[in-house]
């Protein structure tokens, strides 16, 4: 049995850099080629997402979607590539003042909003509402039809021709869908509305002329179908149980006041990052971004997409596309406004004289992990990469503790 739904909160600190470059909530660059992880059944079709609209950004210098800039030129995927390349021991980037490209603002009287470092009981409720129906209790129906907005487990073996294809397959393992959903292709998951589970039976479907895949391209094809059963999931409930159950081995969490008091406090490492964020890339002069910075997110950025493309057993340029400078353009804002916090970020850890040092480390490490050895984050991220989020991290913390706290948004 699977279950597909992704965790809808970051609730761990490093997420505060990890956002930079992975962010939550990415879409990816083409649709999924399976919305319910079939290859081949999905809508299909669609092409590179742009995030652009076109407005000017005085601040940033963003140009709009269309933009081209010399640094989304000739774009080389680096096969060397590492979290913690072109960082230095200190966390700042190599051979970069960044005091040389900002306009420092006066980062010691800026304006927050209170919600902002206080975080409420209602949406930490919400948080563990989120968790509690991540992990649900789940309940298998034998005994009636499909209906319309069911979730079904289903398994199908489709065929083009009577010939039958190993990517058109769930091999047995099961699939959630929703039926009557037009997450598959043509009618697909309205054709199985009304069998019951046990059923077997054949699925005719149309691919689009303009699928995507020359294979599939406005072919007829069968898929032999089975209902496993109807999937009804309900919250679980919560406890200490719960807790060691499900998220113990993610979070590290043994009881539920852990968990409440680690939300409460990434909730509110999140809400300053996402303010410190808007404000760094939308009020604070920046006269240049090094091209270093640059290639570093366009980088990480096909790091993303390589490894989303694996994960379909397709390459990169099937899901991207052959032209990488086109795909990086069309995330230059995206790319542009991560280069630009971590320049403003390490102008103000240059103005201020901010290090880290090894009782940040542990603090971090304690945090975010439960323990003060931070040896598993150094080796899985590099020692620079880590003391990079630890330097931004106390960035933040420095403007928060000298912001005047007001009933509004940043002034």
């Amino acid at each position: 049995m699977k279950n597909r739904r992704e965790l809808s909160v970051c609730v761990v600190a490093l997420i505060v850099l990890l956002a930079l470059f992975a962010g939550c909530g990415r879409k990816p660059p083409h649709p999924p080629d399976a919305a319910g992880g079939i290859e081949g059944l999905g809508a299909g079709g669609g092409t590179v997402d742009g995030v652009g609209d076109g407005v000017g950004d005085a601040a940033s210098g963003y140009a709009g979607g269309g933009a081209v800039d010399d640094a989304i030129k000739g774009v080389v995927i680096d096969t060397a590539f590492t979290l913690s390349g072109g960082i230095d021991e200190n966390g700042f980037w190599e051979g970069v003042r960044a005091l040389d490209h900002v306009e420092l603002f006066d980062y010691r009287a800026v304006q927050i909003s209170r919600g902002v470092v206080e975080v409420s009981e209602d949406s930490i409720e919400q948080e563990i509402d989120n968790f509690l129906f991540s992990f649900p209790d789940r309940y298998e129906i034998m005994d009636r039809a499909v209906e319309e907005g069911d979730l079904v487990n289903i398994d199908c073996v489709g065929s083009i021709g009577g010939v039958e294809l190993e990517n058109l397959s769930t091999k047995g393992m099961g699939e959630d869908v929703v039926a009557g959903s037009e997450d598959f292709i043509d009618d697909f998951l309205t054709q199985i509305i009304g069998h019951y589970p046990g059923d077997v039976f054949n699925v005719e479907v149309t691919y689009p002329e303009d699928y995507g895949k020359d294979e599939l391209n406005g072919k007829d094809a069968v898929f032999v179908t089975t209902i496993n059963y109807i999937v009804v999931e309900s919250a679980a409930e919560l406890n200490d149980v719960f807790v060691m159950e499900n998220l113990s081995g993610i979070y590290g969490w043994t009881s539920v006041p852990e968990m409440v008091e680690s939300i409460r406090i990434n909730l509110r490492n999140m809400s300053i990052y996402n303010t410190i964020f808007q404000l760094f890339t939308t009020e604070v002069l920046v006269r240049s971004v090094p091209k270093q910075l640059m290639d570093y997110q366009i980088q990480y950025k096909f790091v993303e997409f390589m490894r989303d493309a694996e994960s379909r057993g397709m390459t990169l340029e099937e899901y991207v596309g052959s032209d990488l400078d086109e795909v990086a353009n069309n995330y230059y804002q995206d790319i542009r406004e991560k280069a630009v916090y971590c320049l403003v970020s390490q102008a103000i850890a240059e103005d201020v004289g901010l290090s880290v040092s090894e009782a940040d480390l542990k603090a971090y490490a304690a945090e975010t992990t439960g323990s003060g050895d931070y040896s598993v984050l150094a080796a899985r991220f590099g020692l620079p990469y880590l003391k990079q989020a630890v330097l931004y991290q106390k960035v933040a913390e420095h403007i928060v503790d000298n912001a005047e706290l007001i009933d509004i948004g940043i002034s």
